[in-house]
């Protein structure tokens, strides 16, 4: 298992999920050809006004998406949202279980 840190910033992501700024990306190859994509995206609650942090997790073979999942809203507090982001990079959680492995985790 490869795991590469590309960097935060604006990315792609971002730009999918306008409110959202990636502040934390990660690719882990599974496989000759398959990557797994995590990002840790920041965004703004009007509600409370506070940050709020959500995860984004795409599966990519030979760069073309094969599967993707957006958990918005994990967390308000940073500290929590690196830690689950952690567990799921480290894990290398698949999109298709990203709801499940979050309910466990919260």
């Amino acid at each position: 298992m490869d795991v590469s840190y590309p960097g935060g910033g604006s990315s792609v992501v971002s730009g999918l999920f306008g409110k959202y700024k990636s502040i934390r990306e990660t690719k882990v190859r599974i496989g000759g050809s398959i990557d797994i994509r995590y990002y840790l995206l920041r965004g703004f609650d009007r509600g409370t006004g506070g940050d709020t942090y959500s995860i984004f997790v795409s599966k990519f073979k030979d760069g073309d998406t094969l599967d993707c999942e957006f958990a918005p809203d994990i967390s308000a507090d940073q500290s929590e949202a690196r830690r689950i982001y952690s567990i799921l990079c480290r894990n290398t959680v698949t999109p298709c279980a990203l709801f499940e492995v979050l309910e466990d985790l919260l």
